[in-house]
């Protein structure tokens, strides 16, 4: 996977807070929901605000290079076994970033001086003639192509519609009788211009073709493109306000992209972050014809309330999941819940919730703490995996606990904290296993100092491991009720109730597999079955025993194959036992 932050029209010398604020927020709020590891910055446009005089170009230009020196030293901070470096964060210019004036030079130059002061020297993947630019990532296989799409011309006095009626209702022959030429009128007014200046959209051939040249050279990559202005009509804004700004060639620049294979776009420009897949013809020849397109809305300009930025996860080409997009939006200072959409989209029903799976694509570092730490308890890590195995197949029915695991991946954390805890605190009560739980458990305290302190969790550490340490899981679950009363934080409620689930199926597993003879002791007095010591784990093998989940009914159940009449009738009384504790209220909570 390829970690991608996008941000977009900054507009620095006019955000609506303090810009290293700003910085300073978009990594903690990164690293806070469990998306770090960023490999790369692409920033479509409008670092300044082109209202600004342009006698401060030198103050908004150092203003923007200290904007990003701390984006990057508070991600790195963040992010410690993957650093990223300035070259890493790639820009392409916008219209509010080029000073309105004929000669070229001048109108870039508080653009070139930034780039020269971000980096010291603009780096060789940049054309500097242009500032459009190609970069490679040769160990994801992933290229980036940057245009500028920015283009400007004074405005017209006459625009084509008066020039229009004109030409077509003032009459020749009149104009004749005064002498006028009406020909040289209309050519005069189509010349007329005022001092102020129009900006539209426009990537000119010249500007692609020697790109081209170079993807050319990449054999299959996945190409992703960068500019500023929009590419084609977004209903929610032409319907609305009209739109006037569109590429004007989109047509041909359309047809480039094809041509380069490119599989995402993202740019800014309109201030609206929207999301669309982009369709061209050819996606009738395959379905992995289409252009996903991410518009970045404004990260900071004052001039709206709502702001956002967003995280775009990067599959290799043989995954099944092509790319995730997360979606960070302020309401004026208030950060909704992340917005995420995969494409392909989700399939919420029929489909095996793979813990691991969904942990390793969200928290890539915790899901490495966490195979280090279960290889580390290697006696139990074998047990545990398959308890994860039961776990996973038996939420697969209920769509909304997979929205828990994936909105927060620290649900993931918890609960596989949870199995892995429980079962070496089982070895130890029931199994007698003293000298591996004090090995063991001081690598999964380590584990928890490492990566669950770092969640809103309010229950203390020691009063939460002291309900691992009952040996009926009804005592756990009442010292886990009193925890969950006086705890009035959803956030801790939820991990409680994930710590039970894994806690329930630890303790279900544990006992159909290892420990029967020590559990018949909560049954003997309800039903006159018996069975010899350690008889039951012969006639009831542990292959022989998988969990299976009922979408529709939001059902799970369990399957046995046993050898034995008697042996089948105690493996159904103990799961009948379990059973009645599904009534726990923390596992009610979810």
């Amino acid at each position: 996977m390829f970690r991608i932050l996008h941000l977009s029209d900054i507009h620095i010398g006019k955000t609506y807070k303090e810009s290293d604020s700003i910085a300073c927020r978009i990594a903690s709020d990164i690293d806070y929901n469990g998306l770090g590891g960023i490999d790369c910055i692409a920033v479509t446009g409008d670092i300044f605000d082109g209202q600004v005089p342009v006698d401060k170009s030198e103050f908004l230009v150092n203003k923007a290079v200290s904007f990003f020196e701390i984006l990057l030293t508070e991600i790195n901070s963040n992010q410690e076994k993957k650093q990223i470096s300035k070259e890493d964060i790639l820009f392409v210019p916008g219209n509010h970033d080029l000073i309105r004036v004929e000669n070229l030079e001048k109108r870039w130059s508080k653009y070139h001086s930034f780039l020269e002061k971000f980096y010291g020297k603009i780096p060789d993947y940049y054309f500097e003639n242009n500032y459009s630019l190609v970069k490679e990532y040769k160990e994801h296989k992933v290229v980036f192509i940057g245009f500028n799409s920015c283009e400007i011309e004074r405005k017209k006095l006459f625009d084509d519609g008066y020039i229009s009626k004109f030409e077509r209702y003032i009459d020749n022959d009149e104009l004749e009788k005064n002498g006028i030429d009406k020909s040289k009128v209309i050519e005069a007014m189509k010349a007329e211009v005022a001092n102020e200046y129009d900006d539209y959209g426009f990537i000119p051939l010249p500007q692609i073709t020697p790109i081209g040249r170079k993807i050319k050279q990449l054999d299959d990559y996945t190409v992703v493109a960068l500019f500023h202005h929009h590419f084609y009509l977004f209903p929610e804004i032409a319907c609305q306000f009209g739109d006037s700004s569109l590429i004007r060639n989109y047509t041909e620049v359309i047809q480039q992209l094809r041509y380069l294979n490119v599989s995402v776009v993202l740019h800014g420009h309109k201030h609206f972050a929207l999301e669309r897949p982009y369709i061209t013809d050819d996606y009738y020849e395959s379905a992995d014809n289409i252009i996903d397109v991410f518009a970045g809305g404004s990260v900071g300009t004052d001039r709206k309330e709502e702001h956002t930025f967003g995280v775009l996860d990067l599959y290799e080409k043989k995954d099944d999941i092509k790319l995730k997009h997360h979606k960070f939006v302020y309401n004026g200072e208030n950060l909704e819940p992340i917005i995420r959409k995969q494409v392909p989209p989700q399939k919420m029903t029929g489909r095996v919730v793979k813990l691991l799976e969904i942990l390793k694509t969200i928290d890539a570092d915790g899901f490495k703490l966490y195979e280090a730490s279960a290889e580390k308890a290697f006696k139990s890590y074998d047990d545990c995996n398959r308890i994860i195995s039961w776990v996973s197949e038996a939420i697969t029915g209920f769509v909304d606990v997979y929205k828990y695991l994936h909105n927060d991946h620290n649900n993931i954390l918890f609960l596989l904290y949870a199995i892995n805890y429980r079962t070496i605190c089982y070895m130890k009560i029931v199994g007698k296993e003293d000298s591996y739980f004090e090995s063991a458990s001081k690598t999964w305290s380590d584990f928890y100092d490492q990566q669950l302190t770092k969640t809103d969790f309010m229950i203390s550490k020691d009063e939460y491991h002291e309900m691992f340490m009952f040996k009926k899981l009804k005592e756990t679950a009442s010292h886990c009720d009193l925890m969950l009363n006086k705890c009035d934080n959803k956030k801790s409620q939820r991990y409680l109730a994930f710590t039970m689930l894994g806690m329930f199926f630890t303790d279900l597993y544990l006992i159909l597999t290892k420990y029967a003879d020590d559990f018949k002791e909560s049954i003997q007095y309800k039903v006159n079955i018996k069975i010899e010591e350690n008889k039951f784990h012969e006639n009831v093998p542990a292959p022989r025993i998988v969990v299976k989940s009922d979408a529709d009914r939001r059902s799970a159940y369990i399957e046995m194959l046993c050898n034995e009449a008697t042996a089948h009738k105690m493996a159904v009384l103990f799961i009948k036992e379990f059973d009645l504790l599904i009534n726990m209220k923390t596992i009610l909570k979810l």
